[in-house]
């Protein structure tokens, strides 16, 4: 798979049922867009910097296990899936684990890393996208407006997810390619 080259894959695999919406308020930061995948859609969310795959270290599925980066193959742990919480604010589940893709202790600070969590009412666990064109998108955490980033901008396996305020570099762009 070239590093930013999206593939094109006609059928989506309708994966999981979304669940009941919860209400919240929208995003207060920039606009914010749908993501160009259906919720329940199995997606490989990749980063455009390494061209690598956001998954759960060593495909746990207990909660509060770190999200990092490794290659796109098959394993569970590396597929994920929207689900529509209203207002164009989503949860990000682990196909592997059925959590949530969260922020450490729902904190707001650069730095902090990402992991899996129960889905739950939290802020921390829901997410937004705005579009940065190309096909590429900010994650942005709802409940700290900071974007989903690989830490230091590393391209190798294993380097953890983590938020970090969002700016152009590549470490903090993502996209989309269905399962």
């Amino acid at each position: 798979m070239a590093k930013h080259h999206i593939k094109t894959i006609a059928v989506l695999i309708a994966g999981m049922a979304a669940t009941a919406g919860m209400a919240v308020s929208a995003p207060a930061a920039s606009a914010s867009s749908v993501p160009p995948v259906p919720a329940g859609a199995l997606i490989w969310l990749v980063n455009e910097n390494s061209g690598k795959c956001l998954a759960i270290a060593g495909g746990g599925t207990a909660d509060n296990i770190y999200a990092n980066q490794y290659t796109c193959d098959f394993h569970p742990s590396r597929i994920w899936y929207l689900v529509d919480r209203g207002n164009n604010t989503y949860w990000i589940r682990n196909y592997n684990s059925g959590k949530c893709l969260a922020i450490a202790g729902g904190g707001t600070a650069d730095n902090i890393y990402a992991n899996q969590y129960t889905c739950d009412g939290h802020p921390s666990r829901l997410w937004y996208f705005v579009d940065m064109g190309y096909a590429k998108y900010h994650i942005r955490n709802w409940n700290s407006s900071k974007c989903l980033s690989i830490a230091g901008g590393g391209t190798a396996n294993n380097i953890y997810a983590n938020q970090y305020t969002c700016d152009s570099h590549a470490a903090r762009k993502w996209y989309f390619i269905p399962r």
